[in-house]
């Protein structure tokens, strides 16, 4: 199926076990001219603000968090957003791991797109769909059995 995606990260988050600080950009994509390539806009150690962690405390609570960016309040997360232009993104939850006794990770992929048009219910289906498989691929490379 297509979609109307234009974007894709797998973020992770670390450093912490309540108030993570830092996320990565693991895979990047982003279709430019109808072909999928790498994007150029990835983040390394990027040092986040109160709301964005608030936002991925919401994104493990709920599992699943629909972005309107053009109604969002202000905080980095919509300025990252209106500067690389998206209008809309899905943020799954995959999963939280320890990496020791004062820290843990977390992943959750970003599907964005630029569309003034939101995802429609069997585009969201698919990219759930989607996510559930990253989710069981995820537990298979790093040995968890939750």
């Amino acid at each position: 199926m297509n979609t109307k995606a234009t974007r894709m990260h797998l973020f992770s988050s670390s450093n912490g076990k309540e108030d993570l600080k830092f996320a990565n950009s693991l895979v990047a994509y982003e279709i430019v001219d109808g072909v999928i390539v790498k994007s150029k806009e990835t983040y390394q150690a990027l040092e986040y603000d109160k709301q964005y962690s608030n936002f991925l405390k919401r994104v493990e609570n709920e599992k699943r968090v629909v972005l309107n960016v053009p109604v969002m309040e202000y905080s980095m997360l919509k300025t990252i957003y209106k500067g690389i232009r998206i209008r809309h993104s899905i943020v799954h939850f995959c999963l939280r791991c320890e990496i020791d006794e004062d820290n843990d990770r977390i992943f959750y992929p970003s599907i964005a797109t630029n569309s003034v048009d939101p995802f429609t219910e069997e585009e969201e289906f698919y990219i759930k769909k989607k996510n559930d498989e990253l989710v069981f691929c995820l537990k298979e490379i790093l040995n968890i059995n939750k």
